[in-house]
């Protein structure tokens, strides 16, 4: 959800002398998710817009909108998809910020 594919695509299009515009021909990577996974996928995903930003970028999702969306998405076990939610943002921020 976070990866940096599209600019590498372009990059390495752009090192085989084609255009960047080929990008979007490019599939990304299929991901299976387990189901007991797939409530923090949805909630991450619900919060996709929710990042907390500083002057050197994301720090950080907003969790103050978490009990509404919980309650959109019917969770029940919110404390689980809660430590799953933050392992998700921990590595979201590592690929958001990584140089």
């Amino acid at each position: 959800m976070y990866r940096r594919g599209d600019g590498d695509t372009c990059q390495a299009l752009n090192q085989l002398g084609l255009p960047a515009a080929l990008a979007k021909h490019f599939t990304p990577e299929a991901v299976e998710v387990f189901p007991e996974n797939w409530p923090a996928v949805r909630v991450f995903d619900a919060l996709g817009t929710q990042w907390r930003m500083s002057m050197a970028g994301p720090i950080g999702l907003d969790y103050a909108a978490l009990p509404m969306v919980f309650d959109l998405l019917g969770i029940e076990d919110r404390a689980a998809v809660f430590e799953d939610l933050r392992t998700m943002e921990r590595a979201a921020l590592e690929e958001l910020t990584r140089k």
